[in-house]
């Protein structure tokens, strides 16, 4: 029996052995999903980060919808977004504890909103300008998006964060170009951010081609239009002394010479 207890201690050893090998090599999975929080659709181009607590995990990468990972040691992780996808808003930080026991899981989920703003263009008595046409251009001059006016607002969703700029391109006759108006998207716009336009209350009606011109009101002095400069070409006034002078000169002349032949006949 003796012998027997000894014949055992080697596989005992190789036992114990090959246990605590498998204990520091056990594998945990971590998976991050990515997604829409309406829809649950795959969102793409998120930064995000994960590491574990005594720092010796860390990755940042950008997101396609999801990502797995194979961590050799449990504990804490935690799941940062570095920069949200373009339109969306960013979720907040994330830890969860990878269990000790071979095989477990840890499913981080990031569920999106994205950014909303809605458009409105009224008269001063608040009905919308149905028909005005609107486009949004960003600081670069790149056009993201244009509507007509209806009677409801217009709500643009997913703009990424920046300075955006809101241009109306026509109006109806009878109002007047309200100014371009300049607005930020930013985290706060995960509630829709209202922005609503006013035409200045006296346009400048422009006239339609092919209309009478008005007529003036009686008794206010009719306007004398400037007449154009005129502008005269000076002759040149040597020249034309030269022939008169030459023109009296023959005359003396030919009257000298007369009285001569005259004289000379009588004689």
């Amino acid at each position: 029996m003796k012998k027997f207890a000894l014949l055992l201690i080697p596989f005992a050893v190789f036992f114990i052995g090959m246990n605590g090998a498998k204990a520091t090599t056990d594998n945990y999975t971590i998976i991050v999903r990515n997604e829409e929080y309406e829809t649950s659709a795959t969102v793409s181009g998120s930064v995000f980060k994960l590491e574990n607590e005594t720092g010796t995990f860390s990755e940042t990468w950008t997101s396609t919808g999801e990502k797995t990972f194979t961590v050799t040691e449990p504990g804490k992780y935690t799941l940062t977004e570095v920069k949200p996808a373009d339109g969306y808003i960013p979720v907040p930080q994330q830890t969860q504890e990878v269990p000790g026991n071979f095989g477990n899981t840890a499913i981080f989920l990031t569920a999106h909103d994205y950014t909303k703003s809605e458009f409105i263009i009224k008269d001063k008595n608040g009905v919308p300008i149905v028909g005005t046409e609107f486009a949004i251009y960003d600081s670069e001059g790149k056009e993201w998006v244009r509507w007509k006016q209806t009677t409801e607002k217009h709500t643009v969703v997913k703009l990424p964060y920046g300075e955006f700029t809101l241009k109306v391109l026509s109006i109806p006759e009878g109002y007047a170009y309200p100014p371009d108006t300049v607005f930020e998207i930013d985290e706060k716009c995960i509630d829709p951010k209202e922005i609503v336009v006013v035409p200045p209350e006296d346009p400048t009606p422009t006239p339609t081609p092919g209309e009478p011109t008005p007529t003036p009101t009686p008794g206010e002095p009719t306007p004398t239009p400037e007449e154009p400069e005129k502008i005269t070409e000076v002759p040149n006034t040597a020249s034309a002394q030269s022939m008169i002078l030459y023109g009296i000169g023959a005359a003396i002349t030919l009257c000298g010479a007369g009285m001569i032949y005259k004289h000379a006949k009588q004689n």
